[in-house]
């Protein structure tokens, strides 16, 4: 049997075994195989085909598309190991390598992330807060209105990113490696 990972909702993390033969077909009917309750799920929104080579995904012409790695998908498509499939609010994930770009944080991470108690002390000894907020003291030399000086993060080729949790996730990591970076310098 394969199986799909639910990667969101109230059964994030459960396991969806797909029959050995025969079409799984995902929406709100009472008659669909996998039924999601939810106003932005056609009633027949996309069918799952179990084949030699994997499982198959296709829209049914539903109202709000499938996306495969948040792209649109146009035609009738062969899942990889890693690629997660998106029907309305629902996230699938195929079990497997899940490529680095495609790891995407859910909003809760990047929330606990922005909340965290860790304090990031400066090596300076100037104060940092003690709530959720790091004061990041700038460098010395530097008044308020000044740009900060071109480093190799600023200077990197603008990046594409799929969603907005994408490119949230990526600027925290680069931000703590930053940090780091400078608390080993110093």
């Amino acid at each position: 049997m394969t199986e799909l990972i639910v990667q969101s909702g109230k059964h994030q993390g459960k396991h969806l075994q797909l029959p050995a033969e025969g079409e799984v077909v995902i929406g709100r009917d009472e008659h669909c195989q996998i039924r999601l309750a939810s106003s932005d799920v056609s009633r027949h929104h996309c069918v799952l085909r179990l084949t030699p080579e994997g499982i198959v995904a296709r829209d049914l012409g539903s109202g709000n598309g499938t996306y495969l790695n948040e792209a649109l998908m146009e035609e009738e498509t062969l899942l990889k190991p890693g690629d997660v499939l998106r029907i309305g609010p629902i996230v699938l994930q195929v079990p497997g390598a899940t490529a680095p770009s495609l790891h995407a944080a859910s909003d809760d991470d990047i929330s606990s992330w922005l909340s965290s108690s860790e304090i990031i002390s400066p090596r300076d000894g100037s104060e940092t807060s003690h709530g959720d907020t790091t004061i990041i003291p700038r460098p010395a030399g530097l008044d308020s209105l000044s740009p900060p000086p071109p480093t190799p993060t600023n200077l990197e080729t603008p990046r594409h990113f799929r969603s907005i949790t994408e490119e949230a996730a990526d600027i925290i990591r680069r931000h703590k490696e930053m940090i780091r970076s400078q608390r080993d310098q110093g």
